[in-house]
């Protein structure tokens, strides 16, 4: 027997753990606790950073008083002023027809001029005009005469040793009168002079034979036009022609194409308002008891009369007229306080000309322009409800000031009709308003007919950003009817920014719906397949390749959907179309052939079943190749492209292609709920090949019941629709157009690039199901396929739902993908053949033209807030799932 030798050796265990791996273990617990906190903290400061940024858009304008402390007394610019975009230099025209430039940190006046060389040759000044988006002035005489010119800001920058001490001392951002201007230094240290120069004729063109009462002067590229009215009650009109002498340098200018325009029916009375619209395109001749003529040029260049009408209601009166940036929208105050804009309005169906700005009893006939002056926005009235004495439209922006005849001021965003600011103040009222163009440094200037300048430094915030204006409908100009449109970039300060957040609001979930609904169920079935059906052996093979299709850049997939797969598409449209139908119909035949097959040769050829699977797949692809071309000669009057643009054929293809999943869903509901057990009881004593047999004549049947019902159903609709007189065409309504980049192409692209992430995470969930579940299942009897859908995916649904909701938001926040696939388009429409816009990718688009100005930049972030907020919508609601059916399966 052997001798039993015992295990002590001597040392005794030691129990405690090294303090080395007590520090790896604490310091391992720090690194990943605070790894934590810091990514929830900072998604709670993206959050944060995206409140910050947006809720400045809101906030109110702010005018605060400035005082003048060296006001000039003398000072006259009561005809009108400018003030240059710095707001340290200004200029005006008197009453005597004077022009002064001025200091507006002081009121003092720097340099004054007369317009006219001599003052005792009978030439009185009776009209003027400034434009406060061009450097363009004109002068009218009682002689009939008028003088037109530039006066325009100009900027220099001097040499620190070329300037005096006084000047050298001053410190950032003060002023001081020098060498006939206005020098400022810079928060560079720049020492920067603002001049005004004015280039005026030495003599007035003689134009009219009565002095003349009112004068408009636009710039255009050909030269100047002017529009003159005189007191003999002619409307003239007619441009500058310069011409310069070859051998004297001498610059002489004249009348040249002058015209004579129709004032016949027009008021007895003298015109109060004339101005110069659109590039001198159009012309507008007002009276005070809001009496309107509009004139146009047409096509060969000649004027004439387009339309006449009513702006004011009776018993009102027109106390000012000024034009927006972009002499487009005419901005009209009344006697009670009023104010609105108007443009011209092409007619169109939504329009129909019946939209009449003021109510009168005269049948509205369109003008031969076919454009009709339409009432577009109502800016209400102001604090107080005193007339309107006076408007100041901004040079850069869409801002106009307003005057009140109590001496209150208001500030409005004439696109959104947002009411930024009622400034109460307490003085004469304001005749004259002028805004300084740059919104970092405004300023509102006002001057009365006593002369008193007022200045108000302004806070104007984001005049362009309004609850209205990104979520409701605003008629833009050049629109038949109110509408929801982004635009935020353009090539012109005078173009109205559009930031209405609809169209990409729209595009993002169209996206969503669109690439979920081609690659949620791809990558569910594919995870239950490799989980529950698959040999294992082929697991550490498929996954990682599956994804790894992750890594593919966002840039090359729409890459590729823009350049291969769109134009690929536009050529093989009818196949493609039909690949959906096709391909599960033959791959349900297969099935229904492959169990027909003997029990012992269908067991021999168990392994070789996906290869016929995939032989089948590629026999109903090829099968949609040589069916395209038949279908869409039946269908779709031999040319598909032509059926969307042209409107070729009826609606019935249309119809088919709608309604096939929906009657195929009715028929096989009524075949499972009706049929399946009258033939299971037909069938009990049948043998297998018997009951194969009657299963895929029962197959062929409603097939044969799909495609004949469908069609009868599609002819119907559009039988009943020409009967009753509705419009039952899907081509008008549910498929729309055709283009070439559209959702299908983003739903099929997208939908690859989120098949990975759903697949990786729903197959990671059925995999954590316990064996012990699908064992008991199995021993029960049930098939691979039940125990797959009855036991295994209700058990592991929250895992499911999460992985859905993290495709979403891939699929929610994708921007390269939808830029290039589907044009970026802002449509809003439902289509799948059409393209979209989305709030990721106009984000993308947006962003480096954004940074130059804040309003723009804001937006995109509030676009980004948005999509913040739709995503923590989206997962909560799909939390409130995922709880539901957790409780289902603990119940099962």
């Amino acid at each position: 027997m052997a001798e039993k030798t015992s295990a002590f050796t001597g040392r005794k265990r030691q129990l405690s753990t090294r303090r080395t791996v007590k520090f790896a273990d604490q310091f391992a617990a720090s690194v990943i606790t605070v790894g934590g906190i810091g990514t929830i903290g900072a998604v709670f400061l993206v959050g944060v950073l995206l409140v910050w940024e947006v809720v400045p858009l809101f906030q109110p304008a702010e005018i605060t008083p400035v005082a003048l402390p060296q006001t000039d007394s003398s000072l006259d610019v009561s005809r009108g002023f400018r003030v240059d975009e710095y707001d340290v230099i200004g200029w005006g025209a008197g009453e005597d027809g004077s022009i002064t430039s001025f200091s507006t940190r002081t009121g003092e006046s720097i340099s004054t001029r007369s317009v006219v060389s001599t003052q005792d040759d009978g030439r009185d000044v009776t009209a003027f005009s400034i434009a406060f988006d061009q450097p363009d002035i004109a002068f009218g005489f009682a002689d009939g005469s008028v003088v037109t010119g530039l006066a325009a800001f100009k900027t220099d920058f001097l040499e620190a040793e070329s300037v005096p001490e006084e000047v050298r001392s001053l410190a950032t951002n003060q002023t001081r009168i020098y060498d006939g201007g206005i020098v400022e230094v810079t928060p560079r240290g720049q020492f920067r002079v603002q001049r005004v120069e004015f280039d005026l004729p030495d003599e007035p063109l003689d134009v009219a034979d009565s002095p003349v009462t009112l004068i408009d002067v636009v710039g255009t590229s050909s030269g100047p036009v002017v529009a003159v009215w005189s007191e003999e009650r002619r409307l003239l009109l007619f441009r500058i022609k310069q011409s310069e002498n070859i051998f004297t340098g001498e610059v002489t200018s004249e009348p040249a194409d002058q015209v004579e325009l129709p004032v016949d029916g027009a008021p007895t009375s003298q015109p109060n308002f004339l101005l110069m619209g659109e590039s001198g395109s159009r012309l507008y001749l007002i009276w005070e008891d809001g009496t309107l003529f509009r004139y146009s040029l047409d096509d060969s260049r000649k004027w004439y009369l387009a339309e006449s009408l009513k702006v004011v209601p009776a018993g009102r009166t027109v106390t000012s007229v000024k034009l927006a940036a972009g002499r487009t929208t005419l901005l009209i105050g009344d006697s009670e306080g009023d104010l609105t804009g108007w443009f011209p309005v092409r007619d169109t169906p939504d329009f129909a000309g019946t939209n009449r700005p003021v109510e009168d009893e005269t049948e509205t006939v369109l003008p031969d322009d076919g454009y009709l002056l339409t009432r577009a926005h109502e800016y209400g009235r102001g604090p107080t409800e005193a007339a309107v004495s006076g408007l100041g439209p901004s040079p850069r922006d869409r801002t106009v000031a307003v005057g009140y005849a109590d001496g209150s001021l208001s500030l409005i965003q004439t696109t959104n009709e947002r009411r930024m600011v009622d400034f109460v103040r307490d003085g004469p009222p304001a005749k004259h308003l002028a805004l300084t163009p740059q919104a970092e440094r405004s300023s509102i200037y006002g001057v009365s007919e006593d002369h008193d300048l007022f200045r108000g430094k302004v806070e104007i915030g984001h005049p362009a950003a309004s609850l209205a204006g990104l979520f409701a409908p605003i008629w833009y100009e050049g629109y038949a009817a109110p509408a929801s449109v982004w635009q935020s970039t353009s090539a012109s300060d005078a173009t109205e920014p559009k930031f209405g957040l609809g169209p990409i609001i729209f595009g993002t979930l169209k996206a969503t719906f669109y690439s979920m609904l081609f690659g949620a169920p791809l990558a569910l079935m594919a995870a239950i397949y490799t989980s529950e059906i698959m040999p294992s052996r082929w697991r550490p093979a498929i996954k990682p390749t599956i994804e790894n299709m992750a890594s593919l850049p966002s840039v090359v997939l729409g890459y590729v959907a823009a350049i291969v797969i769109a134009p690929y598409v536009e050529k093989w449209l009818p196949m493609i179309l039909l690949v959906p139908f096709i391909v599960p119909l033959a791959l349900l035949t297969g099935a229904y052939l492959w169990q027909m097959l003997p029990v012992r040769v269908a067991l021999r050829l168990e392994n070789g079943r996906m290869f016929f699977a995939a032989v089948t797949a590629l026999a109903g692809v090829f099968a949609a190749y040589l069916l395209g071309p038949i279908v869409e000669d039946v269908l779709f009057r031999g040319n598909i492209l032509l059926w969307f643009s042209e409107r070729k054929g009826s609606g019935i293809g249309g119809w088919f292609l709608i309604l096939t999943p929906l009657v195929t869903l009715v028929v096989a509901l009524l075949a499972r709920t009706f049929v399946t057990p009258i033939l299971i009881n037909a069938t009990r004593n049948w043998s297998r090949s018997a009951c194969t047999a009657a299963d895929l004549g029962k197959f062929a049947v409603a097939g044969l019941i799909v495609l004949a019902g469908t069609y009868l159903l599609s002819w119907a609709l559009i039988q009943f629709g020409s009967l009753t007189g509705l419009d039952l065409d899907p081509r008008n309504s549910l498929i729309g157009s055709f283009d070439q980049r559209n959702a299908f192409i983003v739903g099929f692209v997208m939908g690859f690039a989120i098949i990975p992430i759903i697949f990786t995470l729903a197959d990671d969930a059925l995999m954590s199901v316990p064996q012990q579940l699908r064992s008991a299942s199995l021993g029960s009897g049930a098939t691979p396929w039940q125990t797959a859908m009855r036991v295994v995916l209700p058990t592991a649904m929250s895992g499911l739902f999460s992985a859905l909701m993290v495709g979403l938001g891939r699929a929610v926040g994708e921007t390269m993908i939808v830029l290039m696939a589907a044009g970026n388009t802002p449509i809003l429409d439902f289509n799948i053949f059409n393209g979209f816009r989305t709030l990721s990718a106009n984000i993308a688009v947006e962003l480096p033209e954004a940074v130059k100005g804040s309003t723009h930049f804001r937006i995109l972030f509030l676009c980004a807030l948005l999509l913040f907020i739709l995503t923590f919508i989206v997962n909560t609601v799909a939390e409130i799932v995922r709880i539901r059916f957790r409780k289902r399966a603990s119940q099962l």
